[in-house]
């Protein structure tokens, strides 16, 4: 493994080390900072994330640009960088971008970093300060083999560009992990763009707002994807009960958490509906902002009861309930499973805690569960 510390000049040029931009480097992680800054190597693979690949096709580097540097000097040096990375190692499997330099450039895109060069990549991650415009897009969208990607920089305004967007028809057919961390990036899942993704499995994105998340959830569900997680954040609106019916589309979802600031409307009929369709999840997390836990409508522990009959793996359970007296029914045992179940019941307030942790028990039957009331 090569761990290196570069440095921006201000004739706009970067001191390249031949060593270890080799055509065999398969992980590179590049960290842009300022000069006077000091960082570990160990730091850099946290912030600029790291491959799986041997230790030795691994590369960790830090740029250095100098100190209060005016950043239109800046860009054309990691624009040079790129293009000696494109040239140099023509293998790269896994790049991790990350910059806490502002560019101030309106070309500062990933487009000019990164121009169709990268033909083996799997593994894009990018943070900071970078812009993701629609010459992006068409970037990422012509890397052949692109598997999992990984955004959290800015967005241009996308209003006036999106509903003229054309992708080649084999865009992002190989797909499978998206993470979107900046709410402005929420249109990586607009029509245009998201009819492509046909072998996702893995979505983890923040909306804006709750209509942003009704939407794409809608646009997903007409596409034959392998949806198996699904985590989103929310922060304004209310996450309405049509909402969470639309998860019914995905029926070999593995892993839901949705989490929003203000409130998710649902209840007993609403979750019964949308867990007896989904036979393979095994963990879900329904959060909702601190103030809004437990107001009606919500689920109550009738939720629990469903989720321990239609989904038989399930092992995590984290729900807001409504804290009501315990349902009338006795519940139905489900022995299919002998693994520990865990149980979250954020924000309820029982009165007689020992009998809600009975009745759960009685759900599970012969399983063990761990609870955090």
């Amino acid at each position: 493994m090569y761990e290196s510390s570069l440095r921006v000049y201000h004739n706009r040029t970067i001191l390249l080390s031949q060593h270890f931009l080799q055509p065999h480097l398969s992980s590179l992680s590049v960290l842009f900072i300022e000069e006077d800054d000091d960082i570990e190597v160990e730091e850099i693979k946290e912030v600029a994330g790291g491959g799986e690949s041997n230790a030795d096709e691994e590369s960790h580097l830090v740029v250095k640009a100098p100190k209060r540097a005016e950043p239109a000097l800046l860009y054309p040096a990691i624009q040079q960088f790129m293009r000696a990375v494109n040239s140099q190692t023509p293998g790269l499997e896994y790049l991790g971008l990350n910059t806490a330099i502002s560019p101030q450039d309106p070309s500062a895109n990933l487009a000019s970093l990164a121009p169709n060069h990268m033909p083996h990549l799997k593994t894009l991650r990018l943070w900071g300060e970078f812009v993701l415009d629609t010459n992006s897009v068409l970037c990422l969208a012509r890397m052949p083999v692109l598997q999992k990607l990984e955004l959290s920089c800015s967005a241009a305004p996308f209003t006036e560009y999106t509903s003229s967007l054309a992708l080649p028809p084999a865009a992002f057919a190989n797909l499978q992990d998206i993470q979107l961390m900046n709410r402005s990036l929420a249109f990586m899942l607009s029509s245009q763009i998201g009819q492509h993704y046909s072998q996702l499995r893995n979505l983890e994105v923040a909306f804006p707002d709750a209509s942003e998340l009704c939407e794409a959830l809608n646009r997903l569900s007409q596409i034959p994807s392998p949806l198996e997680k699904i985590s989103v954040t929310v922060s304004r609106g209310n996450v309405a009960a049509r909402d969470l019916l639309t998860l019914r589309s995905f029926p070999r979802l593995q892993d839901l958490s949705i989490n929003t600031a203000e409130s998710l409307h649902s209840d007993d009929d609403t979750m019964e509906s949308v867990v007896e369709n989904l036979p393979d999840l095994r963990k879900i997390r329904l959060s909702t902002g601190w103030e809004y836990a437990g107001q009606d409508p919500a689920p109550t522990l009738w939720s629990i009861h469903s989720l321990s009959q239609h989904c038989k793996l399930i092992q995590s359970i984290s729900i807001n309930l409504l804290a009501r007296e315990l349902p009338h029914y006795s519940p139905t045992a489900c022995e299919e499973d002998s693994s520990k179940v865990l149980v979250w019941l954020g924000g309820s307030v029982f009165d007689d805690i020992n009998s809600v942790k009975s009745w759960i028990g009685l759900c599970f039957g012969s399983r063990p569960v761990d609870y955090c009331l």
